[in-house]
Formats: C-alpha cells, structure tokens, sequence
C-alpha cells in the first residue's frame, strides 16, 4: 500500500508522462519504416535512408529499435542507419538471421546477439563493434 505521500509522487509521474509527445513526432519525415519477412516471421525495422554505408544498431532487453533515435539523428549524416525491432519487441515477430550489412553496432541484449548475427551472415562485418555508448557522445547533445 502507498503512503499519501508515495501516491502524490506517483500521480505527478502519471501527469508528467501525459505530457510526451507520441513517437510518430519525433521521427524525421525522410525516415522511412517497413517489414521484412523471413523465415515466416515478420521483423519491423526504422531507417534514415540514403546512399551511404548501412548501419545496422540493435537494441537490448525490453527496448525496440527507436533506442537509438537520438543516436541514429547524429549519425545519419553520414551512414544509412537501421533500427531493428528485436523478436517480440516493438513491432518484430521475431528476430531476422543473415543480416547482410557491413558495419554493426550493438548495445545491451544487442551485443550479445552480435556474434549470433556474426556468425550466421554469408558476409562478415566489415567494423564489427560492441558498445554501451558511443565515444564522444554526450546525453546534452540533441
């Protein structure tokens, strides 16, 4: 049972979180976001488009692919980035195997399907790399 004061705090997180924008507005206009089927299982993915060298980022545990949208808005200048909603996450059915991508960045439960992802492509990663954050990234920075 809450205390009053416990249920004050709640109810002011409830009212604070009321006020978020949904997602759809955060998103650039130019980004683009579909399905891919394989294997009869459908994977939801985001991508900032572009002809430029694939990013692939995947997310960790109880996350989707729209973890990295603040990342992915620093970065798209310079890669295609794609997001990847992980098996019965965000919008996935289920996870995709032989991802055919040249770079891979992964974070959390990401990192450790890394080698997996690795390791069932026909083409190996060109810069493969693990991370729990990006150099010279800085949570101030939009």
């Amino acid at each position: 049972m809450m205390s009053n004061q416990q249920g004050s705090s709640y109810g002011e997180l409830q009212a604070n979180v009321k006020t978020y924008r949904p997602i759809e507005e955060l998103l650039p206009a130019h980004w683009s976001e579909g399905n891919v089927f394989a294997n009869g299982i459908r994977h939801h993915y985001y991508r900032t488009g572009g002809n430029k060298p694939a990013l692939l980022l995947l997310h960790g545990f109880n996350e989707y692919g729209l973890t990295w949208l603040r990342v992915a808005k620093e970065l798209e200048q310079d890669y295609d980035i794609i997001m990847v909603d992980a098996r019965g996450h965000g919008r996935s059915d289920g996870i995709a195997s032989g991802f055919s991508n040249s770079l891979l960045v992964a974070s959390s439960r990401g990192g450790a399907m890394k080698p997996e992802v690795e390791q069932s492509r026909t083409r190996r990663a060109t810069r493969p790399g693990l991370t729990t954050g990006l150099p010279g990234w800085n949570s101030s920075r939009r």
